[in-house]
């Protein structure tokens, strides 16, 4: 019985190892035509705006081959005040706020924003202000002597058109 059992067994695993395969050449060929939001590029609107120096834009274009629908974006900046360490290496890192998980946190009660069609060469931006309780001046003025670093984070969400929710994050410091 158990040699006959043996070649049954086989030829289930190899059926089962095949539809596996097919399963991921499905989800690897959804992936190639579903919306992708991807940022690319962050730059400061004017370094030399005595009112917001540091307001920042962000560029964005959906890089994919459908619509990304629902799309939402919060960005929210922090400052790491006091850096005696390296870049890499600052203990700060390890903070809450830093971690992608919280950076995308409170996303449901953020407005959709808009749809994002795919494009290959024209990019949509957000603006993101400094804090509003700031006296900015002096955040500059700590930047450009490195006893301050300035960072503006951000979280998109948005849905393709199976209704499958994607989230991306970025992270830019300011380090002059």
């Amino acid at each position: 019985m158990i040699k006959v059992y043996e070649p049954i067994k086989d030829s289930a695993d190899a059926a089962k190892t095949s539809a596996d395969a097919a399963r991921r050449s499905v989800d690897v060929a959804e992936d190639g035509v579903r919306a992708w939001i991807a940022p690319t590029n962050f730059s400061f609107v004017d370094l030399n705006n005595a009112n917001d120096p540091l307001r920042a834009r962000v560029s964005y274009q959906n890089v994919g081959r459908e619509p990304a629908i629902k799309v939402k974006n919060r960005s929210p900046s922090a400052i790491i005040t006091n850096v005696t360490e390296q870049w890499g290496t600052l203990s700060n890192w390890h903070e809450e706020m830093f971690k992608p998980e919280n950076i995308c946190v409170d996303m449901n009660k953020t407005e959709v924003t808009s749809v994002v069609y795919p494009t290959t060469n024209v990019s949509a931006e957000i603006y993101i202000q400094t804090f509003d309780k700031m006296d900015i001046s002096i955040l500059l003025t700590q930047v450009k002597e490195q006893r301050a670093i300035y960072i503006v984070m951000g979280c998109f969400t948005y849905e393709t058109l199976k209704n499958e929710k994607k989230i991306l994050c970025f992270l830019r410091g300011l380090d002059a």
